[in-house]
């Protein structure tokens, strides 16, 4: 619905999210052309995706960003994954943000969603008085 108005989504996706490549083998001559290609392993990303990384305070914060298909949606999604590792114990914690306006960039992506927060604390400021 909002993107039949013309504006794009700016979200988060559950950890556990299914993202895939698109598909780009070649097309069997029975059947519909495969749409979704190999799934993606958010822990082991490709290095093609990585935009930028930072070591700070113990922990390395690697962050993708690639055009990739989930099966709940029928069109691509410009996904940006933040992957945050603690480098003494190699536990590894991430978070997936998804517009559907695929000329984002990763930066603007994660500023708008973190202005989200701002904009709910204002709601819930303004709904006290």
């Amino acid at each position: 619905m909002v993107r039949q108005t013309g504006l794009h989504l700016i979200s988060k996706l559950r950890s556990d999210a299914a993202l895939y490549l698109p598909f780009e083998g070649e097309h069997k001559k029975r059947g519909p052309k495969p749409k979704y290609g190999a799934k993606i392993d958010v822990h082991t990303m490709d290095d093609k995706y990585l935009k930028e990384t930072t070591i700070e305070d113990g922990l390395r914060t690697d962050i993708y960003q690639g055009q990739f298909l989930n099966n709940e949606l029928s069109f691509a999604l410009n996904v940006v994954i933040i992957l945050k590792t603690n480098l003494e114990t190699s536990a590894q914690a991430h978070v997936i943000l998804f517009s559907t306006d695929l000329d984002l960039s990763h930066e603007k992506i994660i500023k708008f969603y973190s202005l989200r927060f701002q904009i709910e604390f204002n709601f819930r400021d303004a709904k006290q008085y």
